[in-house]
C-alpha cells in the first residue's frame, strides 16, 4: 500500500479547475486587447526593391499580448468613460431643463403635498411679487383668497388620493397689497426613488381679463338699465301726452265748440233776432278758446321738439329752452353762445340739446342752484357745450353710479357720435357738466383722456 504525502488529489484537481477558469477569464481580455491594437498598431513598412523602388506593406512578426493586469486596466478605462458620457448627457438634460424652468412664460411652482413651495421660477416671482426665498415662508392656502380656497381644497383632496390625473382652477392670490386672479394647472410628481410626492403648477396671471370681463358684465348691466330707463321714460312721456291732449287741449277745443254750437243754436231759431253784440261775444269766445289750443299745441310740440332746433340751430334753442325754464323755477340763467361760425346741425345739434335739457333738469330736482351759465363754443373741430350751476355739487359716487340713468344717457349721446361728457364738482361749490363732440372726421382738439378746466367756471367766468 503506498502512501503520498501532501494534499488528496482531489484539492490538487479543484485547483487545476480554478486555475483554468482564470487563464479564460484572462485571454478574453487579452483577446479584446489584442483586437484594439491590431486595429490602432501601425504597419510594418519594408523595401521590396533597391533604393527608389516602390514599398511593400508587410503584417509585424509579432503580435503583443497583454497581460491579465492590463485587461482590467482597460475595462475600468471604458467603464469610466461611459459614466463619464452619462455624466455629461444628464448634465445637459438638466441644464435644458433649469433653462425650461426659469425661462417660461407663465408660472411654475412646485410644492410638497401639505403646499409648501419648494421651487418657483421668475415669472411666479414676477407674477407674485415675492422672492424664492420669501415664498419658501408661504404655502398654496396662505396666499390662496380665503372664498377660492375651499374649492381647491377639494379638488386638491381629490388628485392627491388618485381621484383625478390633474386639475384647473381659476382662482385668487391675496399679496401684500394688492389681489390678482390665476388659472392654475395642478399635477403631481412621483418620486419612485424615496416615495415622495409632489405637486406642480402652472400659474397664468388671468387679471386683466377678469377685469374686462367685469367691465363687459357691468356695461351690459347698464345698457339694460339705460334700456329700461329710456323704455319708462317714453312710457310717462306717452301718458303726459296722453293727458296734455285730454285734458287740456280737449276741454279748450270742447269749449270752443260750445261756443259755437250756442251760436248756432240761436241763429237757427225761428224768427231769431241776435244782435251784434252778442254774436261778437260767442265768436270772441270762441277765439280765445281756439288761440289757446294752439298755445297748447304749441307748447307740447315744443317739449317733444324745439321748432328753433330745426328753424333757427341750437344755439337758439338753448336760449329758448333757458328763458323758459328761468320763467318756470326762477332760476336765473346766463346763456354765452360763440357766433361766427357754423353751429352744430343734425344729430350732433339734437344730441347737444338733450344733453342740455338733461343737465338743467338735473339743477332743478338736485342742485339746489340759484344760478345757471351755459355756454356753446367750440375747441379745434369739436363742439363744446357747457352747463354750470352753483348748486350743492355732485358727489363722485353719483357720477360713477349705474343708477344715475340720466348721466348715463348723456354718456352714451356723446359716444353714439364719438363724443365725451363729463360730469364733475367744482370748487368751491357747483357741478359742471362739459359735453364735447367732433363735427367733423377729423377732431384735432379732441384728446382722449383729456381734462376740461373748471377754474374759470368756479371763478365766475365763462
Amino acid at each position: 500500500m503506498g502512501f503520498r504525502f501532501g494534499r488528496p488529489r482531489r484539492f490538487y484537481r479543484g485547483v487545476r479547475t480554478r486555475l483554468s477558469n482564470y487563464k479564460l477569464f484572462t485571454s478574453s481580455f487579452a483577446l479584446r486587447r489584442n483586437t484594439h491594437l491590431e486595429d490602432e498598431e501601425s504597419r510594418h513598412v519594408e523595401p521590396d526593391e533597391p533604393a527608389g523602388a516602390g514599398w511593400n506593406v508587410t503584417e509585424p512578426a509579432h503580435t503583443q499580448v497583454s497581460s491579465p493586469d492590463a485587461g482590467m486596466s482597460l475595462a475600468h478605462a471604458d467603464i469610466e468613460q461611459q459614466r463619464i458620457g452619462n455624466k455629461c448627457a444628464l448634465d445637459e438634460a438638466n441644464a435644458l431643463l433649469a433653462a425650461l424652468f426659469d425661462r417660461a412664460p407663465y408660472g411654475i411652482v412646485i410644492a410638497d403635498v401639505d403646499g409648501k413651495f419648494i421651487r418657483a421660477n421668475t415669472a411666479f416671482q414676477v407674477m407674485t411679487g415675492l422672492s424664492e426665498t420669501e415664498l419658501f415662508n408661504h404655502s398654496v392656502e396662505s396666499l390662496t383668497h380665503q372664498e377660492d380656497y375651499l374649492a381647491n381644497k377639494v379638488l386638491l383632496d381629490q388628485l392627491l388620493n388618485g381621484e383625478r390625473t390633474s386639475f384647473e382652477i381659476e382662482k385668487r392670490y391675496c399679496l401684500n397689497d394688492s389681489t390678482i386672479w390665476i388659472n392654475s394647472f395642478v399635477s403631481t410628481i412621483d418620486n419612485s426613488k424615496c416615495k415622495n410626492r409632489y405637486l406642480v403648477a402652472i400659474v397664468r396671471d388671468i387679471t386683466d381679463r377678469k377685469r374686462a370681463e367685469r367691465e363687459v358684465a357691468s356695461s351690459q348691466l347698464e345698457l339694460r338699465s339705460l334700456y329700461d330707463r329710456l323704455q319708462t321714460i317714453r312710457e310717462e312721456e306717452r301718458i303726459a301726452l296722453a293727458r296734455e291732449v285730454h285734458d287740456q287741449l280737449g276741454q279748450i277745443l270742447s269749449a270752443a265748440k260750445i261756443d259755437i254750437k250756442l251760436l248756432e243754436d240761436d241763429i237757427s231759431l225761428p224768427n231769431s233776432v241776435l244782435s251784434k253784440r252778442k254774436i261778437s261775444a260767442e265768436l270772441h269766445s270762441a277765439r280765445v278758446s281756439l288761440e289757446k289750443a294752439i298755445e297748447s299745441v304749441r307748447r307740447i310740440a315744443t317739449e317733444l321738439r324745439p321748432p328753433e332746433l330745426d328753424a333757427q340751430g341750437l344755439g337758439a334753442a338753448i336760449e329758448w329752452h333757458s328763458l323758459d325754464f328761468e320763467r318756470r323755477t326762477k332760476i336765473k340763467c346766463r346763456v354765452e353762445i360763440l357766433t361766427g361760425i357754423d353751429e352744430p346741425e343734425g344729430m350732433i345739434a339734437t344730441a347737444l340739446f338733450r344733453i342740455f335739457q338733461e343737465a338743467t333738469t338735473n339743477v332743478l330736482r338736485h342742485a339746489k342752484a340759484r344760478n345757471v351759465r351755459v355756454s356753446l363754443g367750440y375747441r379745434g373741430n369739436a363742439a363744446l357745450l357747457r352747463v354750470y350751476d352753483d348748486g350743492i355739487g355732485i358727489k363722485l359716487t353719483r357720477t360713477e353710479s349705474a343708477r344715475s340713468l340720466g348721466i348715463r344717457g348723456m354718456h352714451e349721446r356723446a359716444a353714439a357720435l364719438k363724443g365725451k361728457v363729463v360730469v364733475a364738482a367744482v370748487q368751491p361749490r357747483g357741478t359742471l357738466v362739459s359735453a364735447k363732440i367732433p363735427m367733423g372726421k377729423k377732431d384735432d382738439g379732441l384728446v382722449e383722456g383729456q381734462k376740461l378746466t373748471l377754474a374759470s367756471y368756479a371763478g365766475g367766468k365763462m
